[in-house]
């Protein structure tokens, strides 16, 4: 399993991807900043104020319940179909870091890191790798960590590593040898590999 920003959940040998529906959870979080700009206008700790509280504790309610609905789904698919399954051993609260930096040293590429931040913690990895840890203990399935380290850059075909056979998000190209592939799919089939080697 290789758990991505533009796919959640790629896994090796399946044509079917795991999405979060992300467009519906984009229009709530649109709707979200909508509402909080009007919220910022009017008296604080009036009538009106809590009224546009109310609202938009409902909405990120309704996103919570939408991601954990899908984590539910996929993790228990996945668990109950395969007897050995291999995920990157993410460590999604140092990915998630702030980069600001102080007045002295402000960081650098503050927004775009913001931006990555929030879509990493959009997925809800860690949630799902919770999910996935007790249930392939009920399912009698067997969860296997590995290494992220270059798996995104590696070749999955020749094992060339290198940070141009990644120019894009979504797309891979082996320099060395051509092999052209979904970047999350080619990650997927690394970690697979990076499995087998450590059973």
């Amino acid at each position: 399993i290789d758990l991505g920003v533009a796919k959640t959940i790629a896994v090796s040998g399946e044509n079917k991807d795991h999405l979060l529906p992300l467009e519906q959870i984009k229009r709530i979080e649109k709707r979200i900043g909508t509402l909080q700009r009007r919220k910022a206008k009017v008296e604080k700790f009036s009538d009106r104020w809590k009224y546009f509280g109310r609202i938009v504790a409902k909405l990120y309610s309704r996103i919570a319940r939408i991601r954990r609905d899908f984590l539910h789904k996929t993790s228990c698919e996945l668990s109950k179909n395969h007897g050995v399954i291999v995920m990157e051993d993410l460590r999604v609260k140092n990915m998630s870091k702030s980069v600001s930096g102080t007045k002295e040293e402000p960081g650098r590429n503050v927004a775009q890191k913001s931006g990555l931040n929030r879509a990493i913690l959009r997925q809800g990895w860690g949630n799902f790798r919770i999910m996935m840890e007790y249930k392939t203990k009920w399912y009698g399935s067997q969860l296997i960590f590995v290494s992220p380290k270059n798996t995104s850059r590696r070749c999955c075909q020749c094992g060339y590593t290198h940070e141009d056979n990644r120019q894009a998000q979504a797309d891979f190209l082996c320099q060395k040898c051509g092999y052209n592939e979904n970047a999350d799919k080619n990650a997927a089939n690394n970690i697979r590999r990076l499995g087998i080697e450590s059973l």
